[in-house]
């Protein structure tokens, strides 16, 4: 007789040591597009130091409710920070006095200094007349997914706990509204300028698909 399949398999935390740090991890099953069996892949929601106290990541704050409540933590371990942490609490920007902790803001803050010292902000504000606020909305959706991994829909969830470049909260309709207010001559103004920065032996290379496509011409694949 077969053995039973726990049904609750794929909620069960479980630690996962790898590069010397031990992640709080589930394997949820999925199947490989190519060869159609049955793989599991990891799912990092934080690690566990040795005392089992659970620090929580990004996957975990960008996590719906149900899907919080869905998994399963070993009895054993340390939830005290996972608690404190997901309850109401500014972004986790930098300040000085005291008032605020610095919470998942390392990548955003590299990923600024990168778009800084690039030009592509200042880029960005050329193009659209010196609008910050749209500046930084766009910077937001740029760096979001390169971040997280996840698709627009989380990107105000996302904002709740990261210090991302747009204070405004951008809903599914506001990113809507603000990218078919993106128009071609946008894009090729500062296509223009990126390619006015490049020194000697440089190329500028633009993807302008979204998926991987196969054509005879540029107008085939759009």
């Amino acid at each position: 007789m077969g053995r039973h399949s726990d049904p609750n398999a794929q909620y069960r935390v479980k630690p996962h040591i790898t590069k010397g740090y031990t992640y709080a991890s589930t394997q949820p099953p999925y199947i490989d597009p190519d060869t159609g069996k049955k793989k599991y892949r990891h799912i990092h929601w934080g690690t566990v130091d040795e005392n089992w106290k659970f620090s929580p990541g990004s996957a975990f704050f960008l996590a719906t409710p149900e899907e919080r409540a869905r998994l399963i933590f070993p009895e054993n371990w340390d939830m005290s920070e996972a608690k404190k942490l997901t309850g109401l609490r500014r972004p986790g920007r930098p300040v000085y006095d005291g008032k605020e902790q610095n919470r998942l803001y390392g990548d955003i803050w590299l990923l600024e200094r990168i778009a800084e010292k690039t030009g592509i902000r200042q880029d960005l504000e050329a193009v659209f007349g010196d609008n910050a606020e749209i500046v930084d909305d766009i910077f937001t959706l740029a760096v979001f997914p390169y971040i997280t991994k996840f698709t627009y829909n989380r990107v105000a969830r996302w904002q709740d706990v990261a210090g991302a470049p747009s204070r405004r909260e951008l809903t599914p309709s506001i990113i809507t509204r603000l990218t078919q207010s993106i128009t071609e001559q946008h894009r090729m103004d500062l296509l223009r300028l990126r390619a006015s920065r490049l020194q000697r032996d440089e190329l500028c290379a633009v993807d302008t698909t979204s998926r991987s496509a196969y054509g005879g011409s540029l107008a085939e694949i759009h």
